[in-house]
């Protein structure tokens, strides 16, 4: 059911309005509140639904967003004219098959993830074939010249090998940004032993702000 907000609170002060899923929005402008920067948005689901960079575009930030389902295309061309949008699974592999559920937001390349989304009574729409690509040559997508402020990366199980590419030996630090948001588990203790934020503790990272679903690190 959509309300208008007055009619459902009664609440006439000024409010923030969050469009992610846990307030991670909030959260990255409460720790970065330039009104322009750029984004690098890695499993990007919708322009607007679950978005963690919709509202980082309303204060002025532009950015990347890259997704494996080809049918949000039109969405992003039509809601966020300044961005790109990208189809690529991003991993180590040259292509794979991407599971799309009725309930987009769960969508998986990851096997184990698809079928414990089954297993909990989650719907099959289809499986697709998409093209791979490593964070590692994504980052290259950035156009010369512009400083890379943010990744968001969730890909519903596939953020551990997404993240492996940066442990190149020969990979230029000064392409990451100064911030990384993560999907991770829940729990203190569960989030320091987390793959990917080892991964990202080795390249320099620090947790700045634990959320329900993610975690906030920077450098």
């Amino acid at each position: 059911m959509i309300s208008e907000i007055y009619s459902l609170t009664k609440f006439d002060s000024p409010f923030s309005v969050s469009f992610a899923q846990g307030g991670e929005d909030l959260a990255l402008i409460s720790f970065e509140p330039k009104t322009k920067g750029f984004y690098l948005d890695i499993g990007a689901h919708h322009p607007n639904r679950f978005s963690v960079t919709r509202l980082l575009y309303d204060k002025g930030w532009s950015g990347i967003n890259v997704d494996a389902n080809p049918d949000i295309a039109p969405d992003f061309k039509e809601w966020r004219p300044r961005d790109t949008f990208l189809n690529f699974a991003v991993g180590e592999r040259s292509e794979y098959v991407f599971t799309r559920f009725e309930e987009s937001a769960i969508s998986t390349t990851n096997l184990k993830w698809k079928n414990k989304f089954q297993a909990e009574g989650n719907l099959i729409l289809d499986e697709i074939t998409v093209p791979g690509i490593t964070l590692k040559n994504l980052l290259e997508k950035v156009p010369i010249g512009t400083k890379l402020d943010l990744i968001n990366l969730d890909i519903e199980g596939g953020d551990v090998e997404a993240l492996s590419s940066l442990l190149d030996l020969d990979f230029n630090l000064e392409k990451l940004p100064k911030w990384f948001l993560i999907e991770t588990p829940i729990g203190l203790e569960s989030v320091i032993d987390s793959e990917q934020v080892k991964i990202l503790t080795k390249l320099g990272y620090r947790i700045k702000c634990i959320l329900p679903m993610s975690t906030l690190l920077g450098r």
